[in-house]
């Protein structure tokens, strides 16, 4: 990891690193997580039953494993356009020499769009579960 370097915070990356990851990265992952959780809570989305709808359940879990790996995939396909590479992701490409915290240290509108994934559920009926295989489904690094 980069030490003494005048392009990380604190002449760190990890330092630099761990600054956009839990600042910027932890704010809209948690902003995601708390609308759709509560969303989910007040009844504004459908909620599947897992009595009766055990197959849908299935089936949507399923699809959102490939809804991750698909929104992940255009997005950084995006990401790596012209004006959006240098606006925000060449930020999280700094990262040469990867380390524990490369992964999620990005720019706020990479944040933005990255975890953006789960809005999917705010449109369809789903099961918390559901939600929770999302989540670990879309952790996926460059």
């Amino acid at each position: 990891m980069a030490v003494n370097s005048s392009k990380y915070a604190a002449r760190s990356q990890t330092i630099d690193n761990m600054i956009w990851s839990l600042a910027s990265g932890e704010s809209f992952w948690t902003f995601y997580e708390v609308i759709t959780w509560w969303l989910i809570a007040n009844g504004r989305v459908g909620l599947l039953s897992e009595t009766d709808d055990w197959p849908a359940i299935v089936a949507l879990t399923l699809t959102m494993v490939l809804w991750s790996q698909l929104h992940f995939y255009v997005n950084h396909r995006l990401l790596h356009w012209g004006p959006l590479y240098w606006a925000a992701h060449s930020l999280h490409h700094r990262n040469v020499n990867t380390g524990p915290w490369s992964g999620i240290s990005m720019h706020p509108l990479e944040h933005l769009l990255y975890f953006s994934a789960p809005v999917l559920l705010w449109f369809i009926p789903s099961h918390p579960v559901v939600v929770v295989a999302r989540r670990r489904a879309g952790r996926t690094d460059d």
